[in-house]
């Protein structure tokens, strides 16, 4: 058996320190986990965590290079590696390639773990090391067990261990619920992580986020474990759906035909809009490619798009209206986008787009100083709504400037608002805030 020489601690945790150590007869630097806590629960625990590694052979997850169990102390020998996952998750942030690269490995090697029939149990990135994006592995399986094992649990009911912030509702409820979807729901706190920093709390607010990488984070941590992923496989390709290396100029030429396509037939083609619905996912970013596609595409298409994938569709209206509201543009055309928001608008049945289509048909009708387009947004204001609708608009209206809210108070009538937006729209007026329409020739 080969001899090895401890040279530096690197890291303690709750039943052991890991040290730096190198094998004499070449040396080759390795790390040494050694079981330093003495009692037969933590010795249970140690073995288990080399029986489990030993099981398990993947590029993913950290191998046993030396291992002695059969007298203290105990401990074993793996590759050394420079860091965990949790020292990169700062300069991850913003940072989409890296996430793909590292997000993937994890996946790849939990998706085999699970094939071999092992949980891990205790995911997190403190327990992913690596070297570089290229080599990422798991490791710490000390709360993991082997599925179906006949084996007693060394986790008695009732009783949890692991990471809160990164454990499902089940595993805090009792360990032995813990199941694949345990880890799934692990891995969607982690992906949440890799994109909004590190973990805080167990609150998780999504809204930012691309609304495709939000759908997979939400779907992975629901807190019903029959709502989640019911395999890694299946959320492994769901995010590679979403983060596939993308050909701009042949993707770019595919969404135009499929518009073009969809624009002209009474009864789109459900795949056609569900490849469309990934490919704007994937170009989050390209706020004109967004413009100019829902611009172009029939209402009812958007409509049904949005019954496939609300987020998305959610994510996609917020940005297309963030887009028509920070530009200017010619009269003909702002009345083609009063027209398609005003089309939009009346098809779906959503609080928060139809508040953001108000709010854009009316801010680019008072902007553009548009009496047609003002007029849709009066027919817009004045129709009747949901309380859950009119409590979306008084949230995007808040603290709008005073030429809008001026003008929806001189132009919607009142008697047609509930108490709500009656409340938005007189508030400014108690402020002595008001409109004064622009002395100009009145146009269209």
């Amino acid at each position: 058996m080969a001899k090895y020489r401890d040279l530096t601690l690197i890291g303690r945790g709750g039943f052991g320190e890991v040290w730096k150590c190198i094998r004499k007869e070449d040396e080759r630097e390795f790390a040494k986990k050694q079981l330093s806590f003495d009692a037969p629960s933590a010795k249970e625990r140690f073995q288990k965590e080399v029986r489990i590694l030993a099981k398990l052979d993947h590029p993913n997850i950290v191998s046993i290079v030396a291992r002695h169990l059969k007298e203290e102390p105990l401990w074993y020998v793996m590759p050394l590696y420079s860091q965990s996952l949790a020292s990169e998750i700062t300069k991850l942030q913003g940072d989409p390639i890296r996430i793909q690269k590292i997000f993937g490995a994890i996946l790849d090697g939990m998706e085999y773990a699970h094939a071999e029939g092992v949980l891990h149990r205790d995911l997190k990135p403190d327990n992913v090391l690596m070297n570089n994006d290229d080599e990422v592995v798991i490791t710490d399986f000390g709360l993991g067990r082997i599925i179906d094992s006949e084996s007693t649990r060394l986790t008695s009911t009732g009783q949890w261990m692991g990471s809160v912030l990164y454990m499902s509702p089940e595993q805090l409820r009792d360990t032995k619920y813990a199941d694949e979807r345990s880890d799934i729901f692990s891995l969607g706190r982690i992906l949440y992580e890799l994109f909004t920093g590190p973990l805080s709390s167990a609150i998780q607010d999504t809204t930012s986020l691309n609304p495709a990488i939000a759908q997979i984070i939400n779907r992975a941590t629901r807190p019903d474990s029959d709502d989640r992923f019911q395999s890694v496989s299946d959320l492994k390709k769901a995010w590679n759906a979403v983060v596939s290396v993308p050909d701009s100029i042949s993707d770019y030429k595919r969404i135009k035909e499929i518009v073009a396509g969809l624009a002209a037939v009474r009864d789109p083609n459900e795949s056609d809009t569900s490849e469309l619905l990934q490919l704007l996912g994937r170009y989050w970013d390209d706020n004109d490619l967004l413009h100019d596609t829902l611009m172009a595409l029939p209402a009812e298409v958007i409509a049904l798009m949005a019954e496939e994938n609300l987020p998305l569709v959610r994510g996609i209206i917020g940005r297309f209206v963030e887009h028509i509201t920070s530009q200017r543009w010619n009269f003909s055309y702002t009345d083609s986008i009063g027209n398609q928001c005003g089309k939009v608008f009346e098809l779906i049945d959503d609080p928060p787009i139809r508040a953001e289509l108000l709010f854009c048909v009316v801010e680019a009708g008072v902007n553009h100083n548009r009496w047609h387009v003002m007029s849709v947004a009066k027919q817009l204001f004045e129709c009747r709504r949901s309380r859950a609708e009119s409590l979306a608009i008084a949230e995007r209206f808040k603290d709008k400037p005073p030429s809008l809210m001026g003008w929806i108070r001189e132009a919607v009538s009142l008697a047609k608002l509930d108490d709500i937006l009656k409340e938005l729209i007189c508030e400014p007026e108690k402020q002595g805030l008001g409109w004064t329409a622009p002395n100009t020739t009145r146009l269209g």
